[in-house]
Parts: structure tokens; sequence; C-alpha cells
């Protein structure tokens, strides 16, 4: 139905915990921790790469990522209406080709 991939793709741009998506960005982009989580309806999936170059303090910020990531992110309601256009967008466009 959607809701689960709606759902997904707002948390990934909601930030993570008490930190914005902008900071969360710049944090990652530093520390060269990349995430991605991804749901195609009926399973959902979450990649996380770090930098191996300092092994301790790389796995450590990298697991506070996936720490936030599961348990302490709330979806920002204009987050949630990106992703609501973004999946109506996508829809209307599936259904164009499809009538094509």
């Amino acid at each position: 139905t959607g809701v689960l991939p709606l759902g997904m793709n707002a948390i990934v741009e909601s930030g993570l915990g008490e930190h914005d998506s902008a900071t969360v960005a710049r944090y990652l982009a530093l520390h060269e921790i990349d995430y991605c989580a991804t749901c195609d309806g009926e399973t959902v999936s979450i990649d996380l790469t770090f930098s191996s170059a300092d092994q301790q303090d790389s796995a450590r910020r990298a697991m506070e990522v996936l720490y936030l990531l599961l348990g302490h992110t709330e979806v920002d309601p204009r987050a949630l209406k990106r992703a609501q256009r973004s999946h109506r967008t996508e829809y209307e466009s599936s259904m164009k080709t499809l009538e094509g």
C-alpha cells in the first residue's frame, strides 16, 4: 500500500534524535558515515557504511547514528509532507506510464 515506504522516507529526512537533517548531513559527511534506509513494501533494509581509517571512533560514531535511527527519531511533519508529495508524484507518473 505504500505506507511503510512512505514512513521510512519521512524518517530518513527527519534528522536523528534532537538533530535536524542538515546537522545530521554535516556530521555524516565530516565522519565519513553513510546510511540508507529503504523499504520495498515487504522488507526494510538499513545499510550503514563508515570509514575504517579510525577504527574505534568510526565504528562508535556509526553505531550511535544507527542507535538514533532505530529508536530516537521522530518524524518531522514537513518531512512527512515532502514524502507524501514525492510518493503521490511517483504514483501518478507510474499510472500515466501504464495508461500509455
